[in-house]
């Protein structure tokens, strides 16, 4: 009797150890999002597009090509690469429009941008990553806001200092880089280059380099490169190189 007890237990053990290893496994998984997978959600939230205005990108969902990885650190250790391709979703506000970003079904990146005499102003950015029960969700409202895409064209040296976003404090670095072209659908479109490296401390602490490469014409980022890591609660390292698919977006 005691040895089929004890087989018994082994074989449970065996089982655990079977569930776990692929559980974790699973964690490395996400789920690419294409623009047809979300153009649901965008005609369920679409108000009225507003008429065409300097700054604002036209409404609808945009697509990307997308390299990239991630870490996420958080009693397990999580490392996985992006999806090649990521949807975004711009939505038109009273105050000028909104961006999110799925660069897959387990990270979401979401932005809202007020528009003013002197260009475009993040005011508020969400990050949402999932990896099986781990879930971090960062709601920061920026203060001051952060002019991000300058009306004429060059950032103003004022935009580098001190910023709260949250519970956050960020040392903002931001650079005009000089102009470059990117190939957009084999079309090749002069962008203003615009590059943005913080300091974070707070809850979470590290560093955050982002790099626009903006048209001013449609008011779209035609490249984008994130490069951060930040330790807190949940130690998060990011790193992706995107290039739009198209000018024109799905409605």
């Amino acid at each position: 009797m005691r040895n089929k007890i004890l087989a018994a237990l082994a074989a449970i053990v065996v089982i655990a150890a079977v569930v776990v290893f692929f559980v974790v496994r699973s964690l490395d998984d996400q789920t690419q999002t294409k623009a047809a997978d979300v153009m649901g959600e965008f005609r369920a939230a679409a108000k009225p597009a507003k008429d065409p205005r300097p700054g604002l990108p036209a409404q609808g969902v945009y697509e990307y090509r997308v390299t990239g990885k991630e870490k996420i650190q958080k009693a397990l250790t999580i490392e996985r690469t992006l999806p090649p391709t990521a949807a975004m979703i711009v939505l038109h506000t009273d105050a000028g429009y909104d961006t999110d970003t799925r660069y897959s079904g387990e990270h979401r990146e979401q932005a809202r941008y007020a528009l003013g005499a002197e260009g475009a102003t993040l005011t508020l950015a969400i990050t949402t990553i999932a990896a099986g029960p781990i879930k971090t969700v960062r709601d920061r409202a920026w203060n001051p806001v952060l002019l991000r895409f300058p009306a004429d064209g060059t950032l103003p040296g004022s935009v580098s200092g001190d910023y709260t976003a949250g519970d956050l404090k960020l040392k903002v670095t931001a650079t005009n880089l000089p102009d470059e072209t990117v190939e957009v659908d084999g079309t090749p479109v002069k962008a203003k280059v615009y590059k943005f490296a913080q300091d974070v401390t707070g809850e979470y602490s590290g560093n955050r380099t982002e790099t626009f490469w903006y048209d001013p014409k449609s008011a779209l980022v035609l490249r984008y490169v994130i490069r951060s890591s930040i330790k807190g609660p949940t130690n998060l390292d990011f790193d992706v190189d995107q290039t739009l698919v198209s000018l024109t977006p799905r409605t």
